[in-house]
This record gives structure tokens, C-alpha cells and sequence, in this order.
């Protein structure tokens, strides 16, 4: 049997808390499937209080709804998962127990669930720090717990992992509800944890309070601390010193899949919704679990003071002065425990950040040339082709 023929498009409710990043994510797959399906018109609802007072919007206008639910939406959920909505139903990441959605299942076969796979995403966190050759092993998670079962299950699985290796693992876990006070708490915990230790943390956000403690305390990340956090919201993990590791979820892909199904429900198909588990995609490594691959002191030291002094220009013997060694010193130490000059080094770290760049900002050439500390845009495109092979407009090119 032919599809019908569509007189206008289906109007899809899309309610999300597009403050975290899984949520824009969401709201990106319902786009990227709008556009390559070409008769859907979305409405998102986006969780800002002004717009939660438009929970008594007329539901009878949509044709399906994608919902990520929220302490902050939950009500809004719940009315429309039971009763107030009978068109097709995507619901993301359920903030409820497993028994409410097997409820609604058995009145109703026209929604899916998307589902966080917990014990992959740990797992994996808890190898990828393995493979640095740590002994100490941390998680860190959402505090406290509330209704986070998401994170209480990422905390569960990362032990879990150790446990079965017979390797210690700690938890920062505490009741406490003052943010001061909790802060005091884990501000202590933090500094009697053995050193060095691989730290997983249940968000990107937990992982950058993470990272704002080591730093206080003085604990050098990532050679005492190295810090790895989930989902790979750029947001946060680019906008700290250092920059931090995270695994990102396909969970964009997995929301593509659903929405096919939607899709075919709302035309009319007699298709029983799915669930699926999304698992993750990658870990995008930064500087935050980069350990460096010597015990000499002054070589680590003078690597961060490298990274945070990337985007001025400076020579070897400024860095020398710094670090409290002589120049000939400092370049012995590199080359015996990195293989390389100290001048190389310095050159390797700003191109990093200058490729990055190209890649990802709208900056001219030259922008990007004294962004990353180089003299002029000529001394940064000789250098930037002797090392990619590439001029920097060349390389921008062929992304």
C-alpha cells in the first residue's frame, strides 16, 4: 500500500531543558531528521520557566512529541504520558522508574524509549584510565544523589569494573545539602586521595568541579590528577585550564532511529515502538588526562607553563627562567625524557591549538596566528606547512 499523500506538514512537539547538553543534542536529531525528511515542522519547548507556564498548550495540534524529561518537566511529562497525549511518543533518557514506563506500555504500543546504556559508558571511563598505568582510581558523582539514578548507576558500573580486578575505587558520596559545606567535604576528600589517580565523573559539569578542586588544592592535572567527564559538552570542557577528556554518547544517532519509527507511525503504519540503549561514540581526549610520560619534575612543570602560556609569544630561555634551571639544562631534560627541544616542543603545543582552531572558529589567519602566540601570520604559515605539510588556509580547506 502507497503512503497517503500529506496536505501539510505533522507538527512535532519537541519539550527539552536546553541548558544540558544531551538535550540540544535531542533537539539537533529532530532537526537533522526534519530537514532530511521534509514534512515535519517542530515546536520545541525548551524548559525556561517562562515557557513551562505553556504546559496546557493545546496537545491536539501535534501529530508525535520527543520528550526529555526533568525534575523540571516532569509534571508536564506525566500529563502527557498518560492521557493527555495518544499520538506517537519519544521519551529520552525517563527520569521515572522502570515499572511506570512498563505500565504505560501495556495501554499503549505507539512510544519508544531511548535509554542511557550506563555499564558501557562506565566501563569504557574506567578502561580508558586503566591505559594510562594508574594504580588509584576515583568516580565522582552527581551530589547528592537525588533522583539521579543515571549517575548512581555510571558510579555503580566504574567500581564494579575495579572491584572485578581487585583494584581499589573511591566515591565522593555525602547527604549534605549546603553547596558550602559540601564543598568543604570534598575539597578534604580530594586531597587525601592517593596521587597519581585517574578521577571519572558522572557529567562534564562534575568533571569541571572536579578540575576547579585539584586546581585550588594545587594538585597538578592531569600528572596527579587526570580527569576524564561524560558527554563532551564543548561548552564546559574548552573552557577550563586544562581542558577536559570526556566520552561522547551516540546519542544523536540512536534519536534518528526512533524518530524513523515515529515517523512511520504518525503516517499511519501499525509499527510498535522500539527501545534502544545508545552507547558510546568516542572519547575526545584533552589535556585533562594527557599524562606526561616523565617523572622529572621540571620537564612537567615547564609543560604546563607551556599550555597556559600558549597564546603569547615566549622563548626557551623565558620558560628556563620560570622553571629555575639553566637553558642548557632544561634542553638536556627534554631531550632525554621527550626525545625533543625544548623550541619544538613550545612550536608543537601552539600548532595543536592553532589546528584546532581552523577547524572550529570563523578567526582569519591571522587571528589565529597571535592567538596562538606567534610573532607574525608568515613565521605561523612556514611553521604550520613544515609540520602538516599543509599552508593553514590549505588545511582550513579541506575540512
Amino acid at each position: 500500500m502507497g503512503q497517503h499523500f500529506i496536505k501539510k506538514p505533522f507538527r512535532i512537539l519537541v519539550a527539552v531543558k536546553s541548558t544540558f547538553k544531551t538535550h540540544r543534542t535531542v533537539i539537533r536529531a529532530a532537526a537533522k531528521y526534519s530537514q532530511l525528511n521534509g514534512s515535519w515542522s517542530l515546536y520545541v519547548l525548551e524548559g525556561r520557566d517562562d515557557e513551562l507556564e505553556l504546559s496546557q498548550i493545546d496537545l491536539n495540534q501535534f501529530d508525535g512529541a520527543v520528550i526529555y524529561p526533568t525534575e523540571q518537566l516532569s509534571e508536564f511529562t506525566q500529563n502527557l504520558v498518560l492521557g493527555r497525549f495518544d499520538k506517537p511518543l519519544l521519551i529520552i533518557d525517563p527520569w521515572y522508574n522502570v515499572d511506570f514506563y512498563e505500565n504505560i506500555r501495556r495501554q499503549r504500543n505507539n512510544f519508544s524509549l531511548a535509554w542511557c546504556d550506563n555499564r558501557t559508558i562506565a566501563r569504557q571511563c574506567a578502561k580508558f584510565l586503566l591505559q594510562k598505568n594508574l594504580r588509584n582510581f576515583a568516580f565522582v558523582p552527581v551530589q547528592p544523589p537525588k533522583e539521579t539514578l543515571w549517575s548512581e548507576e555510571r558510579k555503580l558500573y566504574f567500581v564494579e569494573y575495579f572491584k572485578s580486578r581487585n583494584i581499589q575505587c573511591d566515591v565522593f558520596h555525602t547527604q549534605e545539602q549546603n553547596f558550602e559545606r559540601q564543598t568543604i567535604l570534598f575539597q578534604k576528600w580530594l586531597r587525601d586521595l592517593p596521587k597519581p589517580i585517574g578521577i571519572a565523573a558522572a557529567t562534564d559539569s562534575v568533571a569541571r568541579r572536579v578540575v576547579e578542586g585539584c586546581l585550588y588544592d594545587g594538585i597538578k592535572i592531569p600528572d596527579e590528577a587526570a580527569v576524564i567527564g561524560i558527554d563532551n559538552d564543548e561548552l564546559i570542557c574548552e573552557s577550563t585550564t586544562p581542558s577536559i577528556s570526556s566520552l561522547e554518547n551516540d546519542l544523536e544517532g540512536t534519536v534518528v532511529k526512533l524518530l524513523e519509527i515515529m515517523d512511520r507511525q504518525i503516517r499511519g503504519e501499525s509499527f510498535s515502538g522500539r527501545t534502544f540503549y545508545y552507547e558510546p561514540a568516542r572519547i575526545v581526549e584533552r589535556v585533562s588526562t594527557q599524562m606526561n610520560i616523565t617523572s622529572d619534575r621540571t620537564v612537567i612543570r615547564s609543560m604546563e607553563l607551556i599550555r597556559l602560556n600558549v597564546g603569547r609569544p615566549f622563548g626557551v630561555a623565558e620558560l628556563a627562567r620560570h622553571v629555575n634551571v639553566s637553558r642548557r639544562t632544561l634542553e638536556l631534560r627534554f631531550k632525554k625524557n621527550l626525545g625533543k627541544s625544548v623550541h619544538d616542543v613550545i612550536i608543537e603545543t601552539k600548532l595543536d591549538k592553532a589546528k584546532k582552531l581552523l577547524c572550529e572558529s570563523n578567526l582569519s589567519i591571522a587571528e589565529i596566528a597571535h592567538s596562538c602566540g606567534f610573532v607574525n601570520e608568515n613565521y605561523f604559515a612556514t611553521a604550520f606547512k613544515r609540520q602538516y605539510k599543509l599552508s593553514p588556509s590549505s588545511f582550513r580547506k579541506i575540512l
